[in-house]
């Protein structure tokens, strides 16, 4: 896994380079889980299956808060294309500072924005292949 400091202009060529390995070689049904880094806070935990979010749950960042069901999937992103599609759709005033790259699947395993003297980025911190059982990543 490669973690690059004070990303450049080279970043959007390679975040598109990477969707397209992802979109190669990633399996039909997984779980992810994704945790916020920065000011934002919190995990999420998501089953996706063809593309679609099919179950999901989260977590505040207090380690004693339990994990609860999202009922309503409507407003659930598919985690990897969001990831992607933030780190490539970084603003101008602000610079994509770490990135690196899952090498079996090429999905963005971390990614932190830094914006001023603000930064929130996002974590996969466990990824299930062939599976839709939120459990495999407990």
């Amino acid at each position: 896994m490669a973690l690059l400091s004070g990303c450049g202009d080279g970043d959007a060529e390679r975040i598109e380079q990477q969707r397209e390995t992802w979109n190669e070689k990633h399996v039909t049904s997984y779980v992810v889980e994704t945790c916020a880094t920065g000011f934002s806070a919190g995990c999420r935990r998501v089953a996706v299956e063809d593309g679609q979010v099919v179950a999901a749950r989260e977590k505040s960042p207090s380690d004693n808060s339990p994990w609860s069901d999202i009922d309503d999937l409507t407003n659930v992103d598919e985690p990897i294309a969001w990831m992607f599609d933030r780190a490539e759709g970084t603003p101008d005033d602000c610079e994509l500072s770490q990135l690196s790259f899952d090498p079996q699947f090429g999905f963005i395993r971390e990614y932190f924005v830094s914006c001023s003297s603000e930064g929130s980025g996002e974590r996969v911190t466990c990824f299930a292949p062939d599976t839709v059982d939120l459990a495999a990543c407990e």
